[in-house]
């Protein structure tokens, strides 16, 4: 009976704990920065939509690591990159906003997939013989 409980209380919180969607699309070196165009798939799932509709504020919370693909221990090469989006819709029940420190933009509804672009860091770095890989963590909620 107690394994039963347990695991019918396991089978609750993990579907609470619905992952998004995330696909790094592209990794380069642009110039003279390491860039990941990162997609977010469903940035807003059903649970959430109605707090967005009713003026409520959503972040999400993209964690980004470049990691070096070795025969024993991957290298971290950048260390994670941060950033918070600000997910609200205007007052007037119109376009949502997203924004983050560096930038905002409107759209009439949350755009799907949402792309971003992340500036990983300096080439110098990275060789071309290596396989790289990025490691990404997407976080929505209220706070």
């Amino acid at each position: 009976m107690r394994a039963a409980c347990a695991f019918f209380v396991c089978l609750l919180a993990a579907s609470r704990a619905l992952a998004l969607d995330v696909q790094v699309t592209d990794l380069r070196a642009v110039a003279a920065t390491v860039r990941a165009t990162v997609e977010v798939r469903d940035v807003v799932p059903d649970r959430f939509k109605k707090m967005l509709e009713t003026g409520n504020v959503l972040h999400l919370r993209l964690q980004t690591e470049l990691w070096e693909s070795r025969p024993v221990w991957d290298r971290l090469v950048f260390p994670a990159i941060t950033r918070v989006f600000r997910l609200a819709r205007a007052a007037s029940g119109g376009d949502v906003s997203i924004a983050d420190a560096g930038s905002s933009a409107s759209y009439p509804t949350v755009p799907n997939p949402l792309q971003i672009l992340v500036d990983l860091g300096n080439r110098d770095r990275v060789t071309a013989s290596q396989k790289y890989y990025v490691h990404v963590v997407a976080t929505l909620g209220p706070r």
